[in-house]
């Protein structure tokens, strides 16, 4: 146990050294902090609308691709895996605010149709949305929300030029392509 301290010890000043770098304390801080808002709306939404973020942004999805959409295409939208979207597929048909059903051409295909109940859930969310986020961004003034919106998108496009030449750029651009924030907004944040 001794020996395992001794070894501890240095790799921990390392450790907290690092974050002297800001580069590297910075990163850090925009995890933790994208870690906290993730709280907040999963906190707020649940609180709000009984949903949690996954299951909001599918039903957003099903409402600005015209109603229809695939697990699949779903799970790649929402970034999540097709076990998670599949857990929320089954809990928003069971409350009526989806349908599945099988696909046409090939029967194994599950297709996922927004209900009725669903567009409503959407359509009355609107307001409650926009008041989560208004509250969330009311620190910053239009100028600084428009230097914070050119930051991210450098962010991105530094994180793009960092992949560019592996397997992850292909996965990358493809999240990209069907990603929930770049088809349900008509700003270029997302677009390289």
């Amino acid at each position: 146990m001794a020996n395992k301290n001794q070894k501890i010890n240095p790799v921990a000043e390392r450790l907290i050294s690092q974050h002297d770098d800001l580069n590297v304390y910075n990163f850090l801080c925009f995890i933790a902090t994208a870690e906290l808002v993730f709280k907040y709306l999963e906190h707020e939404f649940h609180r709000k609308i009984g949903l949690d973020r996954t299951k909001i942004q599918i039903l957003d999805l099903l409402v600005v691709n015209g109603g229809t959409l695939t697990p699949s295409k779903l799970s790649w939208a929402v970034c999540r895996t097709k076990i998670t979207i599949t857990t929320a597929l089954d809990s928003l048909e069971r409350q009526g605010l989806i349908r599945s059903s099988s696909g046409k051409k090939d029967r194994r295909q599950r297709i996922i149709t927004l209900s009725e109940k669903g567009l409503d859930t959407v359509d009355n969310f609107l307001p409650l949305r926009r008041e989560i986020f208004a509250k969330a961004m009311c620190y910053s003034n239009e100028e600084e929300a428009k230097t914070f919106q050119s930051m991210l998108k450098r962010f991105k496009e530094n994180i793009f030029s960092l992949s560019d030449d592996t397997d992850l750029s292909d996965i990358l651009r493809h999240y990209q392509k069907y990603s929930f924030i770049n088809q349900v907004t008509k700003h270029d944040l997302t677009r390289k």
